[in-house]
Formats: C-alpha cells, sequence, structure tokens
C-alpha cells in the first residue's frame, strides 16, 4: 500500500490530494500496528523500536528581511533569556483612487489612522450592540506602556532592486534604522502617545447617526487636524489634485514616502509587550475625513483613503544579555540556544554517531539505517527535545516561553515532509494546527515546558526507502505554524514547489521562516553531548516492523 502511495505522490501535485493522502498514511499506520498485533501468531513480523543517536548545536542568522513578512510587530518586549528588543515600522501608504475630484472648496474635517490588531470574540454581543474582544498575539505584559510617535517618512522605499536590474524585490532588513540612517529620515511629526497601551475595545464609527459601524480592536487614532498639522493634509492631498502626486501610485510613493511607528521603551527594565499588527486587511488605511460644496452651496462630507499597500517593513533594535554565536557543528553542543527575530536555530544532525547491530558491534549509524531498507517497515518516527529551565531566569509561570517550534530542511530551506502531510491545519488557531507533525509544549503543573515532539516519519522513511539525503535540520521559534514564508529575498513559495539552493553546506542558514521573525520569545533546549544527561538529551525514536526471513 505504502508502494502505490508513494508512486501516485509523484503523480498527483496537489495540496488537496496530499491532505487527503496524510489522512490515508495515518489510517496506514494504524493498519501496520493492527496487522502486526493480528500476525503475532503467523511469526513472521516483528514490531520493535530502536533509538538513534544525533548531533544537536546552535546556529546564529544575524539580521533578517523584515519586508516580505504578513504582518508587523511593534512595541518593546524585554525576553527574559536573551534581552530586549525594540520593534517599530515603516510603511508606504497608497491612494485607493487615483487622479481625484475634490469638488469646490474642500476643507479637511479630520485625518484617521486605523491598523487591526489580532483578536478574538469573547462571548455574545449585548443588547446594546457591544461585541467584547480578546487581543492576540499579545508578546509580553500589555498592562506596561511604551511611547509611539508617528513621523512622515523621508526615505523612498523601493519595489525593486536596482542592484538585480529592477529585477528582484528589494531586501530590507531588520537592522534598516541603523544601515539606512532612517533616524535622519523622520519627517513631520504627526502624533505622539507617551503612554500607549493597545485597547481591546470594538471600534466605533458614529459620524453617521443612522449606520453606526461596530469593526474590532485597532489602532484608530486622529492625525488630524492640529495645530501643528492644521495645513498638512490639505498642502498634501487636496492642494494636489491634477498634479503628479496625485496622478498615479508611482508619483504619490515618490512625494509622500510613507509612516515610521518609532517606538520608545518608558523604562528599558519593564517586562513590557510587542503586539502583532495587521497591515494587510481591507480597513488598515488612512481616511482623510473633508467637505466640500455642493450646486447649492451647502457642505457635503467626503472622504479619501490611504492604503498600506506598498513596502512595509519591521525595524528590530536588539540589545541582548549575550551574544548569539554558533556551536560546535562537530562535537555538538550543551545548551541549543533558540530565538525569534534576530536570533539563533537548533541544528538537528540526524543518524550522527554509532549505534549497537545485532552482533553487538557498535556501528556507524546512518549505515545500519539504511541497511535496513529491505527489512524495515518504518511505522513512526519522533524526534523529542527538552526545554533547559535551569537557563530560563525568572520563569514563574512558563508564559514567555514559545508554544511551538518548527522544523526545517536547511537544504532546502521548507519545512520536512510530514510538515504538509498533516492535515490538521485550523486556520483561526494556529496553536491548534499541524499538532500531529509538531505537538505543542508539553508543559508540567506549573506551566513550565518539559518538551516539544516532531513526527517525522515521512522525513525519516524517504531517507531509507528513497535515498533521500539526510539534510541537516533547523529548529525554529514559530508564532504561527501555517506561514509557508522564507525571507532573505526569496519569494513565498507553494506548498508543493518547493525551493531549492546552491549551497551544499546543510548548516547555511540564508533564509528564515517569517513565522520565526515574526515571535520575539526565545527559550534554550538541552543538546546532545556527553555532559547532558541521558534522560534529557534530544531523542530519535523509530518504531518499525521487520520481517522474518
Amino acid at each position: 500500500m505504502i508502494n502505490i502511495i508513494a508512486k501516485t505522490i509523484k503523480r498527483r501535485k496537489s495540496i488537496s490530494f496530499l491532505a487527503l493522502l496524510s489522512l490515508i498514511l495515518i489510517a496506514c499506520e494504524k493498519d501496520f500496528v493492527n496487522i502486526d498485533s493480528e500476525l503475532q501468531g503467523a511469526q513472521n513480523f516483528n514490531t520493535n523500536k530502536k533509538d538513534f543517536p544525533l548531533l544537536g548545536y546552535s546556529k546564529a542568522y544575524g539580521e533578517v528581511q523584515t519586508n516580505r513578512l504578513p504582518s508587523n510587530l511593534l512595541g518593546y518586549f524585554n525576553e527574559p533569556i536573551y534581552g530586549k528588543t525594540i520593534a517599530s515600522v515603516i510603511a508606504q501608504v497608497a491612494p485607493k483612487n487615483i487622479d481625484p475630484d475634490f469638488g469646490e472648496s474642500p476643507e479637511i474635517v479630520s485625518v484617521k489612522l486605523n491598523i487591526p490588531y489580532f483578536s478574538t470574540k469573547v462571548g455574545e454581543t449585548d443588547s446594546d450592540g457591544v461585541t467584547s474582544y480578546r487581543l492576540d498575539s499579545i508578546f509580553g505584559n500589555i498592562n506596561t506602556s511604551v511611547k509611539l510617535s508617528i513621523y512622515q517618512n523621508n526615505y523612498l522605499l523601493r519595489d525593486l532592486d536596482p542592484d538585480a536590474n529592477f529585477e528582484e524585490v528589494q531586501a530590507y532588513y531588520s537592522n534598516a534604522i541603523q544601515s539606512l540612517d532612517l533616524n535622519s529620515q523622520l519627517g513631520q511629526l504627526l502624533y505622539e502617545d507617551a503612554d500607549f497601551i493597545p485597547s481591546s475595545a470594538e471600534i466605533v464609527d458614529e459620524t453617521d447617526s443612522d449606520n453606526i459601524i461596530r469593526t474590532p480592536p485597532a489602532l484608530n487614532i486622529e492625525l488630524g487636524p492640529n495645530p501643528s498639522t492644521s495645513s498638512y493634509w490639505k498642502n498634501l492631498i487636496l492642494d494636489n489634485e491634477n498634479l503628479p502626486p496625485l496622478s498615479n501610485v508611482n508619483n504619490f510613493k515618490e512625494f509622500f514616502r510613507g509612516l515610521v511607528f518609532k517606538i520608545e521603551p518608558n523604562n528599558l527594565a519593564d517586562d513590557s509587550y510587542q503586539i502583532m499588527m495587521d497591515f494587510v486587511k481591507d480597513n488598515a488605511n488612512i481616511t482623510i475625513n473633508y467637505t466640500n460644496l455642493n450646486d447649492e452651496g451647502d457642505k457635503v462630507d467626503q472622504t479619501y483613503v490611504l492604503n498600506f499597500s506598498g513596502v512595509k517593513l519591521n525595524t528590530l533594535e536588539n540589545n541582548y544579555n549575550f551574544p548569539l554565536t554558533n556551536g560546535d557543528a562537530t562535537n555538538g553542543d550543551d545548551k541549543l540556544y533558540i530565538k525569534g527575530g534576530v536570533g539563533s536555530a537548533g541544528i538537528i544532525n540526524l543518524f550522527n554517531g554509532q549505534v549497537e547491530n545485532e552482533e553487538g558491534n557498535n556501528v556507524d549509524a546512518l549505515e545500519y539505517f539504511i541497511s535496513k531498507k529491505e527489512d524495515w517497515l518504518i511505522n513512526q518516527a519522533n524526534l523529542t527535545v527538552y526545554v533547559d529551565q535551569s537557563s530560563i531566569p525568572n520563569n514563574l509561570d512558563g508564559k514567555n516561553e514559545p508554544n511551538r517550534l518548527i522544523l526545517y530542511d536547511l537544504k532546502n530551506n521548507v519545512p520536512i515532509a510530514d510538515y504538509f502531510l498533516d492535515a490538521n491545519t485550523i486556520n483561526q488557531d494556529p496553536d491548534k494546527s499541524r499538532i500531529v507533525y509538531a505537538e505543542p509544549l508539553e508543559r508540567d503543573s506549573n506551566k513550565k515546558g518539559i518538551k516539544y515532539k516532531f513526527r517525522i516519519t515521512h522525513h525519516v522513511k524517504n531517507i531509507l526507502e528513497r535515498d533521500s539525503t539526510n539534510v541537516n535540520l533547523g529548529i525554529y521559534v514559530s508564532t504561527n505554524v501555517n506561514l509557508l514564508f522564507t525571507n532573505n529575498g526569496s519569494v513565498p513559495y507553494d506548498a508543493l514547489t518547493l525551493g531549492s539552493i546552491e549551497d551544499e553546506d546543510d548548516t547555511t542558514i540564508d533564509k528564515v521562516p517569517s513565522t520565526c521573525v515574526l515571535s520575539p520569545r526565545g527559550t534554550v533546549l538541552y543538546g546532545s553531548t556527553s555532559n547532558v544527561p541521558e534522560n534529557v538529551r534530544p531523542k530519535l525514536e523509530i518504531f518499525y516492523t521487520e520481517t522474518k526471513n
């Protein structure tokens, strides 16, 4: 049955088919167990388990591309293990409509900025129409404040890279404030809140008393007019009717280069927060409310909308407690440092070392495993890694430990095969998504992390049955296991059209999953050296059925 399925995979290339296939494979693996139990009397099968050695070490990956993220972080987070990160955002805006007609005698009434947070409805809407929400995707202590300033940006963000003959997307990196000297490019200050704390209250727009509009929580603020910006928006927008800045999107982006959402911590020692912002929603915009005169000379309410449809990038300013460095790729490390953002991954080299064969001799683990190609039917393979709680300071309740990690094939910069064959995808709650492939963090009674477990059955089967390369695997922090993006100039890859790189060094990290960049959290895992107690070393377990000849 497995051989038939393997051939079918080569013929069919669709996500829906793989989703169905994963269910079949899971059922098949269950069938193996049932078949084996029924065949015990026949004495021609043996079901067994064998542990194989592996090598684990840390790998720092440095600055990361941040202008192709599906969402953006804003705030200040003091991660207990690694230290401090300030996340600011630079975003282009573009007119929803070009060549506008603002009518006779237009006047600015208000300018409103709206950028949704990620939130979940709590309970039912009450009799007054009020809906309660819980803010999601918050890292840290939401009860502390930061300083938020919004400036006009004077730095031109390009869509395409001139160094690549304008044939590739321009990459902007997490250190853009330093590398592009963006602080010197701050223009007009449009808004300032010295004690900014995101609100979970719904947004109520009562502009039209006959049609009150209620939307989920967002950064919803007035950008003017006020004494310092009384003429700013009129000069910027209304006075440019029939002029080049409003004639097309490219002209506008050159004329008005977007906004800088600048964060400054009020207290570096605070256990503050970062919150994820949804700049890609339709209602992420700047709405300019103005009036003009109709034919009767009466004022009529009008709107002009600017969307966040251009380049958006995160800047990440780090002040870590210790430098992130590369570990020992030959002998392994005692600890694996796993950090999101500008961080570090854990590198796992499976079958690294020796195992005891049937004659009691120690032999090369990978060679021994490959020698079982005709004899073993792999039922399940698990990779388990353990949390080193002694390296997590002041960890009273485990709240800052990442709930999910993700496992990547470092040669091809994609998740391993088991990721794609896990049909359990829940977009509304990523923490419960693909849990067959990667279980959420197992915690103790005090909510402190114990271990993460990955099922790598099909990855291991490919090594044994299809002569796949035993590539190094990367363990990353994940804030959303459903994201299928890599960073560093690459385009988002399709789940079936898997990208590859020319570099033959499997330990080179030149692309980082967006799901990792979007998490400021980190953890420390036990490494693979003999200094680590055997019961908490990373473990590769293979359950197999063996034919008796």
